[in-house]
């Protein structure tokens, strides 16, 4: 991302309001989770990469995978039967 004044106030203020003023941190752990990859050398240095995320081909966005941090695991149920029916 080589121009993050941009991105804020063009991108995310606009399609991202619930990210408020620490909105680019935010982006980018969001876009970490969901596994894109950061270009650190070449002409697309700073720009972001994910092989199911390309131009033109919009039905591969389907086969991401939900970030596993967002999922809610189910609780442990208590060993035993502690519940008493009394």
């Amino acid at each position: 991302i080589l121009r993050w004044d941009s991105l804020r106030s063009n991108i995310l203020s606009r399609f991202f309001p619930q990210l408020g003023n620490g909105g680019s941190d935010s982006f980018l752990w969001h876009v970490n989770a969901w596994g894109f990859k950061e270009i650190t050398r070449g002409p697309d240095r700073g720009s972001y990469f994910h092989t199911l995320f390309l131009r033109g081909r919009s039905v591969l966005c389907k086969q991401m995978p939900w970030p596993v941090s967002y999922v809610v695991q189910p609780q442990t149920p208590p060993e035993g039967n502690q519940f008493s029916h009394q």
